[in-house]
């Protein structure tokens, strides 16, 4: 039988929802009728305050917990994956980005996942557009390391006993995301290198700093194929909100790996895959920041 794909609420009006304390409280705020003046901070400065509440929100919000007991003298570390209590009482979801927002009581493990994403994208896309290539690094590294936590209370919930049939299955916009993220930090390291490419020649083709560059390229491409994968479609899979195209990204990433390789078959095997995904390789030494420009 066919199957379907878990459907995500999509909403611009009311975040809320009327019955909310929430929704109480938002109607209460006088309304914004003139410019809002930001404080004269940098976006670096403004996203890391902003980060470090979406730090302690997460911190605080209910989720899969391992507890370790210390039965009598000796330590025996154990895993209770049973969910806090509140996990399987209905709450009041709050906004999220659009394509994932949720306007009625739910299930707190439908709401962490979308609460989490919507912080990691929306960080990505920031640091996407930072001026400063180490600022983009570290603030796609940030959004990393949240759909990686998502990844892991994922598998920690899979498979228990207490967990639904019908539970979410988050890996395709977790490997989108990821994936990304890692293209991100590949092009930022890039960027920084550059230069000596062009000056240093295949000497510095070998040195830590290529070799971290093509890990990090590597690893959005495993990350972008996975997301491909047909496994991750299924009755309980949540789609990608922003119907990623993967063919540019793929092929920015290899066109990118061959300027980091010498001459020879390895160089001609990544312009041979990037031409597959319908990129334009006529030129080489075409780089990821050129296609981008």
């Amino acid at each position: 039988p066919a199957h379907t794909t878990t459907t995500l609420v999509n909403f611009q009006d009311e975040l809320w929802p009327k019955e909310s304390s929430f929704a109480r409280a938002v109607s209460k705020r006088p309304p914004l009728i003139r410019r809002v003046t930001l404080p004269g901070s940098t976006p670096h400065e403004m996203l890391t305050s902003a980060c470090d509440q979406f730090s302690r929100a997460m911190l605080h919000m209910p989720h899969y917990k391992r507890h370790r007991q210390y039965p009598g003298d000796r330590y025996t570390p154990s895993v209770d994956l049973e969910p806090p209590r509140t996990f399987s009482h209905p709450i009041y979801a709050p906004p999220t980005m659009p394509g994932l927002g949720i306007k009625s009581r739910t299930l707190v493990q439908t709401v962490r996942p979308r609460v989490l994403f919507t912080i990691a994208s929306e960080v990505l896309s920031i640091a996407d557009r930072m001026p400063a290539a180490s600022e983009r690094q570290d603030w796609a590294k940030w959004a990393d390391d949240v759909f990686l936590q998502m990844d892991m209370e994922a598998n920690m919930a899979t498979g228990t006993p207490t967990t639904p049939s019908s539970m979410e299955d988050w890996r395709l916009p977790i490997a989108t995301g990821r994936g990304r993220c890692w293209l991100i930090i590949g092009a930022s390291k890039f960027e920084t290198i550059e230069a000596e490419l062009e000056e240093g020649g295949n000497d510095v083709l070998n040195s830590e700093k290529v070799e971290d560059v093509r890990a990090a390229l590597l690893k959005a491409i495993d990350f972008l194929t996975k997301a491909q994968a047909p496994e991750l479609t299924g009755p309980t899979s949540i789609q990608d909100p922003f119907g990623t195209d993967f063919a540019p990204l793929l092929g920015e990433a290899f066109v990118t790996l061959a300027a980091l390789a010498p001459e020879g078959p390895i160089k001609d095997q990544f312009l041979a895959r990037a031409s597959a995904l319908g990129i334009d390789v006529d030129d080489g030494n075409e780089t990821m920041s050129d296609m981008k420009s």
